[in-house]
């Protein structure tokens, strides 16, 4: 049983300042951060609130960094759109008058997506679900979990084999009897 695609849901965003001031014409990026599994799906979304502030969009289920952008000032906050599709973001009152950044700290975020990845009980490359723990298998370059058919990164196309360097030429290898291999100099 494959891994379904994520619902989609009505969102409602409304943004005010402090004094309930409504925000038109913000640039609203949305950085989906719970899972990457969905290759389908776009992470980056692009909103521009209408004159009363608000953000009216149907958007895959998820958990997203809204980013406010407003001339070079930004300001984020995280929305769950798992627990709630209604939304007030409260941004300073000087928001936009100075260079000034509200940003969201990345350990945050990986706190976040740590909570939220679903390659823990699906495998990252067919989605089959697990049906014990044993039967996953944590990729040691990538980080992403997988099946007993994908555990290896050639099986799955690992995109962390490119940072691997290869051994020095100097070094020699010899297959022992178990199948162990030993490096050696010249």
């Amino acid at each position: 049983m494959g891994l379904p695609k994520p619902k989609r849901i009505k969102l409602k965003l409304l943004l005010r300042n402090r004094l309930s001031i409504p925000q038109p014409n913000l640039k609203v990026n949305l950085y989906r951060i719970d899972d990457d599994i969905f290759e389908d799906n776009p992470n980056i979304l692009h909103f521009i609130t209408n004159d009363e502030g608000v953000i009216n969009k149907s958007i895959p289920e998820g958990v997203y960094v809204a980013q406010i952008v407003k001339r070079k000032s930004i300001f984020e906050k995280v929305i769950d759109t798992y627990k709630k599709k209604f939304f007030i973001i409260t941004t300073p009152i000087t928001f936009g008058l100075f260079s000034k950044k509200y940003e969201i700290s990345m350990d945050k975020i990986q706190e976040i997506y740590e909570q939220q990845r679903t390659d823990l009980k699906f495998c990252f490359k067919c989605k089959k679900r697990y049906s014990s723990l044993s039967d996953r298998f944590k990729c040691n370059y990538c980080g992403k979990y997988f099946c007993i058919k994908h555990r290896l990164p050639e099986n799955h196309n690992c995109k962390g084999m490119n940072n691997i360097k290869s051994p020095p030429s100097s070094l020699r290898e010899i297959h022992t009897a178990s199948g162990k291999i030993i490096a050696y100099g010249k």
